[in-house]
């Protein structure tokens, strides 16, 4: 027993090594940023437009709304009443 090290050869039950640690504690702004071009912003506004053209037809009557077309469908009376 006397020629036994001093220390324990066992590692920790919470042992991260080091690439890991050094992974978690990198919070570099360039992780955090996010950047939206300039295509995506055209396509937002494509999309908005494209819904109030689809609203103004609703409300003009050239088209039927979802909800007409469920209560023809008798869905929504079946899952209201």
């Amino acid at each position: 027993m006397a020629n036994m090290p001093s220390f324990s050869l066992l590692r920790p039950s919470t042992y991260v090594c080091a690439r890991c640690a050094f992974r978690a504690a990198d919070v570099s702004p360039k992780a955090t940023r996010r950047w939206i071009g300039m295509k995506y912003l055209s396509k937002v506004a494509d999309a908005e437009t494209k819904w109030q053209e689809k609203a103004l037809e609703i409300k003009d009557g050239k088209q039927k709304s979802m909800l007409s077309i469920l209560e023809e469908r008798n869905l929504v009376e079946a899952m209201t009443g």
